[in-house]
């Protein structure tokens, strides 16, 4: 482990080699705080490091995360610790690991004890091969219950991928979501590692890589738990950007699905909706509605069909009228029945053949063979058209919501555009008298073509905001920092503050407009600012105005006063 590892790095499970085991911060047999002794190494992360451990007084089996060595005085990453256990110590509930709380040792070295979940993760076992439909809508719904349990107790885990949903003996059935080290409350302004990106590339929401204001609530994890089960479905993460620009360009619209089994389409794009408010608005609803795809996917036989199927199937030869209609055949196949066994014989059918009368006997069963066959073969059409028409509707669904959504696009699209077009025909009815340096001040009627009585003083201290947005974005997205400028005989220094850093202004004013030149950030939502933009700007009434676009169709603008 190198310090330049990142300590936000989601734990990773192992199987450690002994060169791994030698350099851990544990060894096997040490006793921790009196009360854990140490069984073995078992995840390694930026942060620290998680290790089997056994309760000494309870026997037993529990998960130890040790703080890394070169961490441990970091306030910060204690914090976090403190926080990750704080904010689920109280939360119960089977699709989340359970925590016990953070202790220290006599040395001072932190410790966070929780549940130890033996399995392999999800993203093990798709590697090998994709779920079937039915069995991700089943985990889906599983995972959306634990994810709503933690919602409700006010926290966001927004770090949801398969490397931290485990499965508890191998058991899609008994999933478990781990690693809460980045988890957001609902409660706080920002988190302890500010409101910025945390996650995983594949996995993060529109909102994580800046979209819709940066707004990081509960439907982050509905997003990114749309694109898990749809990795899942397709044994592969969807290609979401290999960068933090690609992922945003990724994440404007919705993600391409051809990849997902059809069934499974239409319900994972309402959870992958670019825009939060378009999505499924919470876990309850998404549960619900992966619950109720489930159904769809695998109608429950009553007893009487199951038997029918049964004899059907027995007389077609095989299991293929049970594949028609969705129902399991076992692997292991069961004994061949006999004639009676498949087709029982009334009371009356059997005295009359003890009595002497086979053949009638025998015409009573084929009669009800028959009868069981026809009433099978009319279920198994019922169910076809059924399965076609549901086919039919939810493609007309779809073509209606792509059409619905081309509109929109389209709409948006020529919205923006004329919003474009407007913005760039006010500022050029409003540019400046060019200006190359400051104006000397001089005696007489004419100072470089512009009237004495047109000069105001501009002298002195100007202080206001200097803001900018991505084209596309709404009022109300703007990033935005204070300035403060001085101007001498014309001549304009100072500087502005945004994200914590200062950044340089320079310029020349006079008459009645100027240009400043602005050091800018080097990024911002998603789009390369420059090193530097001269912005045309105004005066008027004692105030400054300016407005323009960079290069990258970044809109800034400036305001101050005197």
């Amino acid at each position: 482990m190198t310090d330049k590892a990142d300590p936000f790095a989601p734990t990773r499970l192992i199987a450690p080699s002994d060169d791994e085991q030698r350099t851990s911060l544990l060894q096997p047999g040490a006793l921790l705080n009196s009360s854990h002794r140490i069984e073995a190494l078992i995840g390694r992360g930026g942060m620290g490091e998680v290790y089997r451990a056994t309760n000494v007084h309870t026997g037993d089996q529990d998960a130890i995360k040790v703080i890394r060595r070169d961490l441990a005085g970091d306030p910060q990453i204690r914090e976090l610790f403190r926080r990750e256990a704080g904010a689920l110590r109280k939360m119960r509930h089977p699709a989340v690991v359970s925590y016990q709380g953070v202790f220290g040792d006599e040395s001072g070295r932190l410790f966070l004890v929780m549940e130890y979940v033996e399995g392999p993760s999800l993203a093990s076992v798709i590697s090998n091969a994709p779920l079937l439909s039915v069995k991700v809508r089943r985990l889906g719904a599983w995972i959306a219950e634990g994810l709503g349990a933690a919602h409700a107790g006010g926290v966001v885990h927004r770090d949801l991928s398969p490397d931290n949903i485990v499965l508890r003996g191998g058991d899609l059935g008994q999933a478990v979501l781990i690693d809460f080290g980045v988890a957001k409350r609902l409660d706080r302004v920002s988190t302890l590692i500010g409101d910025g990106f945390a996650g995983k590339l594949d996995y993060c929401s529109p909102e994580q890589c800046g979209l819709y204001g940066s707004v990081i609530d509960h439907r982050t994890d509905i997003y990114s738990l749309g694109l898990v089960l749809a990795a899942a479905a397709s044994g592969k993460p969807l290609p979401m950007g290999s960068s933090l620009a690609g992922a945003v360009k990724a994440r404007e619209s919705r993600p391409d699905l051809s990849g997902v089994p059809d069934d499974l389409r239409c319900d994972l794009a309402r959870l992958l909706e670019p825009d939060p408010a378009r999505r499924v608005q919470s876990m309850r609803e998404v549960a619900a509605l992966l619950s109720c795809g489930v159904d769809r996917a695998l109608p429950a036989p009553t007893p009487a069909q199951t038997g029918l199927l049964r004899r059907l199937a027995w007389v077609a030869g095989g299991a293929a009228a049970l594949l028609l209609v969705g129902i399991d055949v076992p692997d292991t196949p069961a004994p061949a029945p006999t004639f009676d066994s498949a087709f029982p014989i009334p009371q009356a059918v059997e005295e009359a053949r003890s009595g002497g009368d086979e053949e009638e006997a025998r015409a009573e069963a084929e009669r009800r063979r028959l009868a069981d066959e026809a009433q099978v073969k009319a279920e198994i059409e019922r169910r076809r058209a059924e399965e076609t028409q549901r086919k039919v509707k939810v493609e007309a669904d779809r073509r209606a919501a792509e059409a619905a959504q081309r509109r929109a696009d389209e709409e948006r699209r020529r919205d923006e555009e004329r919003r474009r077009d407007e913005e760039r025909r006010r500022a050029a009815e409003q540019q400046p008298v060019a200006v190359s340096g400051p104006l000397p001040r001089q005696s007489g009627p004419e100072v470089t073509g512009l009237s004495q009585s047109r000069l105001p003083d501009v002298d002195g201290a100007w202080r206001g905001t200097i803001c900018y947005r991505r084209i596309g974005l709404t009022r109300g997205n703007e990033t935005c920092g204070p300035m403060s400028v001085l101007v001498a005989g014309g001549t304009v220094t100072g500087n502005w503050t945004v994200h914590g850093i200062t950044y340089g202004i320079s310029g020349a004013l006079a008459g009645d407009g100027g240009r400043l030149t602005l050091e800018m950030p080097p990024a911002g939502r998603g789009a390369s600012l420059g090193a530097k933009f001269t912005l045309p700007v105004r005066l008027a009434e004692r105030a400054m105005h300016g407005e323009g676009y960079t290069i990258s169709n970044v809109l800034v603008m400036l305001g101050a006063s005197r």
